[in-house]
């Protein structure tokens, strides 16, 4: 994919009744407006050399200007390519690019809303939140998914050190890190949650957040008499007088399935796992091999999926005895993944990178892989639904942006 930026200037177009019949049309098409600048001056050449070219062969007439347009020879048009508007199908039945444009058979992503200081992301039923850390405080904002026209709805403010969201399809449950820390759970439905309902024991230091149906599971960095100890908590969500300590670890992801919970160990980077209701000294190591890091993990009819130390994407199948079989790269990167999520199919992952960095999926099979989208700048979360794929970048200056881009058919 070709990138470009700025104003595209109106060409004219020559007409003269003597002419010979009309040729097919190079037509000047927009480049998605997501696309980044630093490719600018190379599409420039690339395009005056494509469009001189077609004229001097007679293979089509001009009817757009150069600049910052693809041209297309033969007219095109049709089916879903560029040009054909946003909330389109892109050529394929049944299918919404959900506000975006379509180019070159592909959905472009869409602006849900501008956004300061991002950090932590999540989406449940029609909205999609976000959480903003602030020099001084921190806040929790949702829009709904079609976008709100840059006017977010504040769910929750007067909190500091926010650092993850956890949605349900009923709540959302909000780790609060600053001392005392806390975990604030309101439901989805409600308008603001300045009336939170849920907020566990105060913690001291908490560092993850998943959660279960009925039940919250969070590690901490010990309390004040205790500061060497670690430990990871379970609690029920709303009934958190006296949370029930699992394991001593420090614990920088946690998921579960079954009876088992699991999480990534920050000391040994290590994925481990033991019963719900308490190891007692039973936990076990999943994998060791590449050493896992980051604060994603994902473990979903019988497979782990996590981020490893070698910078790529890995999954491998659950044995009998709780260890990983097999591992399969889903993904490599050049220098690592800054957050991703799953669904039965596919990874959607963002790059780690001081550069642009593209959003990219990968088959869960790790056999092939495609670009979204590209030239986001640091990439804080990103999270999918049925229909979707979203992200938070920073940007520049941390005045970033949320975004959304349909999940291509299948």
């Amino acid at each position: 994919t070709q990138e470009s930026r700025g104003s595209a200037r109106s060409a004219r177009k020559f007409a003269s009744e003597q002419r010979e019949p009309a040729l097919p049309a190079c037509r000047a098409r927009a480049l998605p407006a997501h696309l980044g600048r630093h490719y600018a001056s190379r599409v420039h050449r690339s395009r005056a050399l494509l469009l001189g070219g077609a004229l001097f062969f007679g293979g089509c007439e001009l009817i757009g200007g150069i600049d910052d347009r693809q041209v297309i020879p033969g007219g095109g048009g049709g089916g879903g390519e560029s040009g054909d508007g946003g909330g389109l199908s892109c050529g394929v039945p049944a299918y919404d690019c959900l506000g975006g444009e379509c180019y070159e058979g592909a959905c472009q992503p869409v602006l849900v809303t501008p956004v300061a200081f991002p950090n932590a992301l999540a989406v449940s039923g029609p909205r999609i939140y976000w959480s903003a850390n602030a020099a001084a405080s921190a806040e929790v904002r949702y829009c709904n998914k079609a976008g709100c026209d840059g006017e977010p709805t504040v769910f929750l403010d007067g909190l500091t050190d926010i650092l993850n969201l956890v949605a349900t399809p009923e709540n959302l449950f909000i780790l609060k890190t600053s001392v005392p820390g806390a975990i604030v759970g309101c439901p989805i439905t409600a308008t603001s949650c300045s009336d939170y309902t849920f907020s566990a024991t105060p913690l001291h230091g908490p560092t993850t957040l998943a959660v279960d149906s009925g039940f919250a599971y969070f590690s901490t960095l010990g309390d004040k008499q205790d500061t060497e100890a670690t430990w990871l908590y379970s609690c029920p969500t709303f009934d958190c007088t006296k949370p029930t300590p699992l394991v001593t670890t420090r614990a920088s992801a946690i998921a579960f399935e079954g009876q088992f919970i699991y999480w990534v160990d920050e000391v040994s980077h290590h994925v481990r796992r033991c019963h719900v209701g308490g190891c007692a000294n039973t936990e076990q190591t999943v994998t060791a091999i590449p050493n896992a890091t980051g604060f994603d993990l994902y473990v979903r009819d019988g497979w782990v999926t996590y981020a490893g130390s070698e910078k790529n994407l890995y999954r491998c199948e659950l044995t009998a005895a709780g260890t990983c079989g097999p591992l399969i790269t889903v993904a490599e990167t050049a220098e690592g993944i800054a957050a991703f999520d799953i669904d039965e199919s596919f990874a959607y992952f963002a790059e780690r990178s001081k550069d642009p960095q593209p959003i990219r999926r990968a088959a869960l099979t790790g056999e092939w892989g495609d670009e979204l989208a590209s030239g986001e700048i640091d990439v804080i979360d990103l999270v999918q639904d049925d229909a979707a794929v979203y992200w938070v970048a920073a940007g520049e200056r941390k005045m970033g942006s949320l975004r959304k881009v349909a999940k291509p058919p299948q």
